[in-house]
């Protein structure tokens, strides 16, 4: 009957769409976002039914959402790239701060994350893909920082308990890039994506001229074997350009 086969048509999105059972940032990769909107036509047809009537409302509002989150984010993107960074305002947990004159000539990639042991959960930012990036590129000229961003960090008093917390994580995660600190007012520069309803990780990539040449919010798709693909290729892009 109508029941069973809106019940089936919905189960087989679900499988098909396949999402990380402990992704909780609320994110969906295009593919997913594609496969939503093939398949939304479809599932409006049972959107009268007493039962599935509001489980096809929620999918479609959800789909709606993430468009308006995907075009902020857009919108965010396109006023990061190509704009000059100087890297001014990040500072490793001795308070030394990281200034373009320190990474002159090198490829740098910020990936701004809570750096938090707690709640800890996955995918963890990605920092581990993240690790094995920099360990992929290091000898290139690419440096990766990892921003711990907490507004706690602009006072003096809870800075030890930040820096802690962000240890304790690349203590359990094997970390091997530098952490560096960032009380918010960095992230805002750049584009805070959380104003526009979407969360960290933030991945910024700026070239060995100093220009954003990437501007990611939220996790990027993962390739088994290549790990972080897409970023991978925009960091070896900007190794190999020659000023």
């Amino acid at each position: 009957d109508s029941l069973q086969r809106g019940v089936e048509a919905i189960l087989d999105l679900k499988q098909t769409i396949a999402r990380e059972p402990n992704l909780t940032d609320g994110r969906w990769t295009p593919k997913q976002l594609s496969l939503l909107k093939e398949r939304m036509p479809t599932l409006v047809s049972w959107q009268k039914h007493a039962v599935l009537g509001s489980l096809v409302e929620s999918i479609d509002q959800e789909l709606r959402l993430e468009r308006g989150r995907a075009g902020s984010a857009a919108t965010m993107r396109e006023k990061a790239m190509g704009k000059m960074h100087g890297l001014q305002g990040l500072v490793d947990a001795a308070g030394k701060e990281i200034t373009r004159e320190l990474t002159q000539g090198q490829v740098v990639v910020l990936h701004f994350w809570d750096y938090k042991d707690q709640p800890l959960v996955e995918p963890y930012g990605q920092v581990g893909y993240v690790d094995f990036l920099y360990r992929r590129h290091k000898d290139a000229g690419a440096r990766v920082y990892g921003v711990a961003v907490d507004p706690r960090w602009a006072d003096a008093s809870a800075r030890r308990s930040v820096s802690i917390a962000a240890q304790k994580l690349v203590n359990f995660m094997n970390l091997t890039y530098p952490i560096l600190f960032d009380d918010g007012a960095m992230l805002k520069q750049l584009g805070d994506p959380r104003v526009a309803g979407n969360r960290l990780p933030l991945f910024v990539v700026i070239d060995r001229s100093g220009r954003v040449v990437e501007y990611h919010s939220g996790h990027y798709e993962v390739h088994r074997d290549r790990g972080l693909e897409e970023l991978d290729q925009i960091v070896k892009k900007a190794l190999d350009k020659t000023e």
